[in-house]
């Protein structure tokens, strides 16, 4: 069981770590994940669509079944999401030879690749799961 201190203490800390406050500090939060468009889903992006589903069919193959083209396009959508990661890079390396100060954007990309890497991977394992078990 909890003290009576130690319960006062996770109260308050819980009540400065309610995000911001202020108008002005809730919509520039509301704006950190547009900031380079990493948190848009690949599939809800109608330029990026034909790619994952080119890359899906190659996976797949011809003639495979429902579950395996399936697995093959959550394959697909997380290799497209690395390579989009790789692009945001390029741009902040880029801006890196301007002169710029980039350390902060380069951490925050590590974030969206590190998640693209683990559904890749993942989607990977299921996809060789419908190999093994049709």
């Amino acid at each position: 069981m909890s003290s009576d201190v130690l319960l006062k203490a996770n109260r308050a800390n819980a009540r400065r770590s309610t995000g911001p406050r202020t108008s002005i500090g809730k919509a520039r939060a509301a704006r950190n994940a547009y900031r380079h468009g990493l948190s848009l889903p690949v599939a809800a992006d109608p330029v990026l669509a034909p790619e994952v589903a080119t890359l899906a069919r190659r996976i797949a193959g011809e003639g495979a079944s429902t579950t395996r083209h399936a697995a093959a396009v959550r394959i697909a959508e997380a290799q497209v999401d690395l390579l989009r990661v790789r692009r945001v890079r390029q741009d902040v390396m880029a801006d890196v030879l301007a002169g710029g100060e980039v350390t902060t954007r380069l951490l925050r990309l590590d974030r969206y690749e590190r998640r693209a890497w683990s559904r890749r991977k993942f989607a990977i394992r299921e996809f060789d799961a419908t190999i093994r078990n049709p």
